[in-house]
């Protein structure tokens, strides 16, 4: 895979809806907080949603769509909730389990958004794509989107608040964690053999 290549085509996206998709963050992070956390994982799938559906369908996102896997927010938290324990679990025990965790199950909540697969098969789904392509070409490719959206959320905190005045974590997050999901995303399509959907998408 090529990681410019991504990285260019996540920007495009991004730019292209990022009004819509800034709010539909804001909208998440607050049900998250607001419910401790019980929300979150149907929220951020929701998020995963409306890029998939922008990707696979050309559809215009829509804040409300945010809410499109509601029906499933019970499952989604569950999903979550064991996804953070069982990471946090591997990153104690010498730190590496917890990594290859993080890589092989990096594709949980989009394909369980997409393909309304359960836990446990989305588990096994997210392996088998990140086995397909070698997990070390996905484990780079997953590095270095993460280095960009930390730095892109350092140089954007230091702008808008060059002397750490006041916390503006919330704030810089609502504009990164869009770019992360879409990069995520746009790797997700590559990997399950749909690039073409993602070229198709990013050229219209």
């Amino acid at each position: 895979m090529d990681v410019g290549a991504i990285l260019g085509e996540s920007w495009r996206i991004y730019v292209r809806d990022i009004v819509v998709l800034v709010i539909a963050t804001l909208v998440a992070g607050l049900l998250t907080i607001v419910t401790i956390g019980i929300l979150g994982g149907a929220m951020y799938a929701g998020l995963y949603l409306m890029v998939i559906e922008r990707l696979r369908d050309g559809t215009a996102p829509r804040v409300g769509d945010v809410f499109d896997c509601m029906d499933r927010w019970l499952q989604l938290f569950g999903t979550t909730l064991a996804l953070v324990i069982l990471i946090a679990i591997g990153l104690v025990l010498f730190v590496v389990p917890g990594v290859y965790m993080i890589v092989i199950w990096a594709f949980v909540l989009p394909l369980m958004a997409e393909k309304r697969l359960n836990f446990s098969e989305a588990r096994a789904a997210s392996k088998t794509l990140v086995g397909g392509a070698g997990f070390w070409t996905v484990f780079v490719v997953l590095l270095v989107l993460t280095i960009v959206t930390e730095v892109a959320s350092s140089v954007i905190g230091f702008v808008l608040n060059p002397f750490h005045l006041y916390p503006i974590g919330g704030l810089v997050s609502l504009l990164t964690t869009p770019f992360s999901i879409i990069g995520t995303t746009v790797v997700y399509f590559r990997l399950d053999g749909r690039g073409d959907v993602v070229e198709r998408a990013v050229t219209k």
